[in-house]
């Protein structure tokens, strides 16, 4: 087990390495120049070349390549071109506010996959799974951001039940825990929550159904153990290792379809953070973001693995 987690952490550093790598040379093969968004297109051509020089945009790239990894193993992801201070007292409250609209989001998405898909299992070939179905498939098929807009639409400016957007009231406090708050994190939760549950949804329902026809399942029902027992104790147990391996998955792309709840309900985290560094080609900020995805990742990825030994005692790590 210990020599597996360490070839793991190894891979991991080397994903992370790669993802440096690519980011750095990707923003550095865009046209243009940071500082020609700083200074605007009217401002003195000394002061121009004084900046570029400040900043080392003058130098070769791969001397600026060295100096960017070897600022990352100090802990330093840079300085902002637009914000004119370190990346990270920057992107430090945008984790945060990502955090607490992705987690709540995923266990609300994940306690119905766990709870209400086996009990539309134990309901197939009724209405209510038609329709349930139906409703996963729309949600996960349907663009984000036309869910948030047309949630938007419906719920905060016709019936006028939430915010029209933000994070918070100005005036109201900075507690993650307020009233204001939870009013703010309501839709953009309930929305983004519709559309995590879909991969992990589907996934389940259709290896419990196969499940559901293997001899173990006959045995226990002649048993006389009831249905729901059968369903909850036995299948689910043996069908939860997709939805371990979806645990991972989903981690990078929920959080691309945070970018588009972000914007859509005006939310200030990290996908908010990366479109507007893009727009002012704030580069530090875009590839500290993108490394710290990649991170999360990884990390996710790395726990899913070892928690398979917990759900299936058949899998070994050696």
């Amino acid at each position: 087990m210990y020599g597996y987690l360490i070839k793991r952490l190894c891979q991991g550093v080397i994903l992370l390495f790669v993802l440096a790598s690519v980011t750095f040379f990707l923003f550095e093969a865009l046209p243009g120049n940071p500082v020609d968004v700083m200074i605007g297109p009217g401002a003195p051509h000394g002061v121009r070349e004084a900046l570029i020089a400040r900043f080392g945009f003058d130098q070769p790239i791969f001397t600026r390549y060295t100096k960017y990894l070897n600022n990352l193993l100090h802990g330093d992801l840079g300085w902002s071109y637009v914000y004119f201070q370190p990346v990270e007292n920057i992107i430090k409250d945008k984790l945060i506010y990502t955090a607490a609209l992705f987690l709540p989001s995923a266990v609300l998405a994940y306690a119905f996959v766990l709870i209400g898909i086996p009990f539309i299992v134990l309901k197939r070939g009724s209405w209510l799974e038609k329709i349930t179905v139906q409703i996963i498939v729309l949600l996960r098929s349907s663009p984000l951001f036309w869910t948030g807009i047309f949630a938007l639409l419906i719920f905060s400016i016709g019936l006028k039940w939430f915010p029209l957007g933000g994070m918070r009231t100005p005036g109201s406090g900075s507690s993650l825990l307020s009233v204001d708050f939870l009013r703010h994190l309501a839709l953009p939760c309930l929305v983004y929550a519709g559309y995590l549950v879909g991969l992990p949804a589907l996934l389940l329902k259709e290896r419990m159904e196969a499940d559901l026809a293997k001899p173990y399942v006959d045995v226990v029902r002649a048993k006389g153990v009831r249905s729901s027992v059968i369903i909850y104790k036995h299948v689910l147990k043996n069908s939860m290792l997709p939805i371990l391996t979806t645990a991972g998955a989903i981690i990078g792309i929920a959080l691309g379809g945070q970018l588009a709840i972000e914007v859509v309900f005006s939310w200030p985290g990290l996908g908010r953070a990366i479109v507007k560094a893009i727009q002012t080609r704030d580069f530090a900020i875009a590839q500290a973001v993108f490394l710290i995805i990649g991170m999360m990742v990884v990390f996710a990825n790395l726990l899913v693995d070892l928690s398979y030994v917990l759900v299936d005692p058949r899998v070994t790590h050696d």
